[in-house]
């Protein structure tokens, strides 16, 4: 067996065995494999009495929604003021990961009590030992939090392939669509919602107009990342195996699979529905100009797409979004069976709330159970950050009147993801990082090179590419 899956597994034994504790009744076990906790907890009868309790939160978050985050935690902050102030500190995607896990093991100063994390790196997290479960904390607090009120797609990776759940669900982000109503509505009287819907649309505007429906940006970096992933679980496949390993190539079924959603994509290309080529927001230039009826994009650049769209069109921003709306890449790349299940999914990131091992103080544990039930219960919490460009996975939020009523939520969240159960994020693997960039690649290079005899050979390299990477990671 390889060293890490080894590793992996021990961690998972240990965790195991911490369960008889809870189970025998022992009111404040509050110890782990690599946590504990401390204390006497605050409390005024029933109810939990916070005084001044200072959290440090380290989150991911830090593009174009990164404003909009800090005001949410202002808003808590004044809400909670005396009781519980939740300090911020940015750090980027790149770094994310090695910082963080350093200054915990260190012992820094500056290290995090909460981490607002991609469900991706949990798993890492998890294995450096950084990171404590939250079901715990709520025995010992008091403080609950439902962690079953989340979408599945999600929260069935919550726990990280162990007893306990050490993430909590905050929201979803990949791959959207903005569509022009007016253009649309010549050639459609709805919003597709299949793959042979979207193709006639195409077929109409392009046969009409002579121009290209969609405008996509094939050499931006999250073309790749997010639509192979998408097109692949939308054509029944998987990204890797339950050892973690790729057969991509090696699986018939897969192979055939993987070649569907290649071609998939090809055919918007050879039927002149789209192009390839275009830098990351450079394609948005001909939907502003009303020469597309489709943008495939971010969600995070919707405030943008409508501002731009409004000084492009001498209008105001007010009537840029009833010009604009949001529609789903669910369907778009399932080649065979497009009602089915897996035609509803659609890859993408998951922000997830970790508590770390350095949090022992159990009013402090209390504390963070009390921010991150805020955050993931609160209506207008849930709408403001949908406003930057982040479906909530709360059902709590999600089923609220407030959340439900927001213009933004209305328009294009609940339309770029109807079905939020189906949303899919990279999974339990420590490997994520060498999935995604093989998975780009291989569509890149399919795409570019144009010949659909030459996929399965692209498919068997990406394949055995993952898999020596992953050899090489387990030896060192």
């Amino acid at each position: 067996m390889k060293k890490k899956l080894l590793g992996a597994l021990c961690v998972s034994m240990a965790i195991a065995m911490t369960v008889p504790l809870t189970a025998c009744g022992n009111k404040n076990t509050g110890s782990g494999p690599w946590w504990s906790t401390t204390g006497e907890l605050n409390k005024d009868g029933d109810n939990v009495v916070f005084d001044d309790v200072s959290i440090r939160l380290t989150t991911i978050v830090g593009g174009a929604d990164k404003t909009a985050f800090q005001l949410i935690i202002n808003q808590f902050n004044a809400e909670y003021r005396n009781k519980i102030n939740v300090n911020v500190t940015n750090v980027g995607e790149g770094d994310f990961e090695t910082t963080v896990t350093r200054q915990i093991t260190q012992g820094a100063n500056t290290a995090p009590d909460l981490i607002m994390t991609h469900q991706r790196s949990m798993k890492s997290f998890l294995n450096y030992k950084v990171i404590q479960p939250y079901d715990l904390a709520m025995e010992e607090t008091g403080v609950k939090i439902d962690l079953s009120a989340f979408a599945e797609g999600v929260n069935q990776y919550s726990n990280v392939g162990t007893e306990y759940q050490f993430g909590v669900p905050v929201d979803a982000a990949g791959m959207v669509v903005y569509y022009n109503a007016d253009l649309l509505a010549q050639y459609s009287d709805k919003v597709p919602e299949t793959r042979t819907e979207l193709m006639s649309v195409c077929n109409a505007y392009k046969t009409a107009t002579g121009k290209m429906p969609i405008s996509w940006e094939t050499a931006g970096d999250f073309f790749c990342k997010y639509l192979m992933p998408t097109a692949v679980l939308q054509n029944g496949g998987y990204l890797y195996k339950e050892d973690l390993y790729a057969d991509w190539y090696d699986n018939q079924t897969q192979r055939g699979i993987y070649k569907d959603a290649i071609l998939s994509v090809q055919e918007f290309l050879d039927k002149g529905y789209a192009e390839l080529g275009k830098e990351e927001m450079s394609g948005a230039s001909k939907f502003l100009n009303n020469d597309a009826v489709f943008y495939v994009s971010m969600p995070w650049y919707r405030t943008d797409i409508i501002k731009n769209y409004a000084k492009q069109n001498n209008i105001a921003d007010s009537e840029a979004e009833d010009k604009i709306g949001g529609a789903s890449v669910s369907g778009w790349f399932a080649m065979s069976n497009e009602t089915s299940d897996n035609a509803k999914k659609i890859y993408g990131d998951s922000h997830m709330f970790a508590m770390t091992k350095k949090v022992k103080d159990i009013n402090q544990k209390a504390a963070v159970c009390e921010f991150v039930k805020w955050f993931t219960q609160k209506a207008d919490v849930g709408a403001k950050w949908a406003e930057a460009g982040h479906v909530t996975l709360s059902n709590t939020i999600a089923n609220s009147d407030e959340y439900k009523n927001n213009k933004c939520v209305n328009t294009f969240i609940n339309n770029w993801y109807p079905h939020l159960d189906a949303f899919t994020p990279m999974g339990v693997t420590p490997y994520y990082m060498d999935v995604s960039k093989n998975l780009s690649a291989l569509l890149s290079e399919a795409i570019i090179n144009g010949n659909p005899e030459s996929f399965e050979g692209l498919i068997k390299a990406k394949q055995n590419a993952l898999n020596s990477q992953i050899d090489m990671l387990n030896m060192s």
